[in-house]
């Protein structure tokens, strides 16, 4: 399905060696702040973070609880109404809502796909 959108890394294109890295990198951080030993911030990851260029965000049980809190407003700004998801749902022929396919109808709505 998706063999010409792969592709591998030359010397010319070297996109597919930074995500991986970034991600590794995203992954020691993350153990590294909340697994058994803290460790202080790795070179790498802050060299990476300084350009400016990479992003990052990790889930807490605090934004968890805010989410909870903040649902209705998220709701109504995602316009997350039950007949829109529902008819969404039978346009793209699946039967029930899953985590993936919230992604995708949010994707939608900000493709302005969905009026």
């Amino acid at each position: 399905m998706l063999e010409d959108e792969l592709g591998f890394a030359t010397r010319k294109t070297v996109g597919i060696q930074v995500v991986d890295l970034f991600a590794k990198e995203i992954m020691k951080r993350v153990d590294n702040e909340f697994g058994p030993v803290k460790r202080p911030i790795r070179k790498s990851f802050e060299v990476l973070k300084d350009t400016g260029r990479f992003y990052f965000d990790y889930y807490v049980q605090q934004w968890f609880k805010q989410f909870s809190k903040d649902l209705p407003s998220l709701q109504k700004l995602y316009r997350l109404e039950p007949e829109r998801i529902t008819k969404w749902l039978l346009n793209h022929k699946r039967s029930k809502l899953r985590g993936e396919d919230l992604v995708n109808y949010i994707i939608d709505l900000d493709a302005g796909k969905i009026k």
